[in-house]
């Protein structure tokens, strides 16, 4: 889902940032944008690796495929 992250938060810039804003305005939000997204993919890794360690294989691949992407759009959604 890295990847595919950081696709999802440039189409939700391009939304995001229609309309009337100041260039600083602008700076801010992509920076809060790409922050926000880094630190859920490191979360998101984080708790993959942990599940990997302490509750198996499968709980880890779950939680990557479905957990991941309700994190990051979770986060997506919140940020806007």
């Amino acid at each position: 889902m890295g990847w595919q992250s950081l696709i999802l938060l440039g189409l939700s810039l391009i939304v995001g940032l229609r309309g009337p804003m100041t260039v600083t305005d602008r700076i801010q939000v992509i920076a809060v944008g790409v922050l926000g997204t880094v630190l859920i993919n490191i979360a998101r890794i984080t708790v993959v690796c942990l599940l990997a360690a302490l509750a198996g294989y499968l709980p880890a691949v779950l939680f990557h495929d479905y957990g991941g992407t309700l994190l990051l759009v979770a986060w997506l959604f919140t940020s806007g």
